[in-house]
């Protein structure tokens, strides 16, 4: 029994959906910018939604990362006393 078109493309389609859940899981669970609150939350939504859960951390969560000592330094004042006078 050999597949046909079809059976191939929604094969091709379910190991694509599995593989960017794993993917988006792994991130998750590298990231170091999140509690472990906010990855419980965002590994609930990957399995919850398998295509929108794990597009969406990829294109959201991944970047939402806190902002840098070198991004605060640089939009904080440079000049006058630093004592709050």
């Amino acid at each position: 029994m050999i597949p046909n078109a079809w059976e191939l493309t929604a094969q091709g389609a379910g190991a694509l959906a599995v593989t960017i859940v794993v993917v988006a899981l792994i991130s998750i669970a590298r990231s170091r910018h999140l509690a472990s609150e906010a990855q419980a939350v965002w590994v609930l939504i990957v399995l919850a939604f398998p295509i929108l859960g794990p597009a969406s951390w990829l294109v959201v969560g991944r970047r939402s990362a806190p902002p840098t000592l070198s991004r605060l330094q640089s939009i904080a004042p440079t000049t006058g006393n630093h004592d709050g006078r």
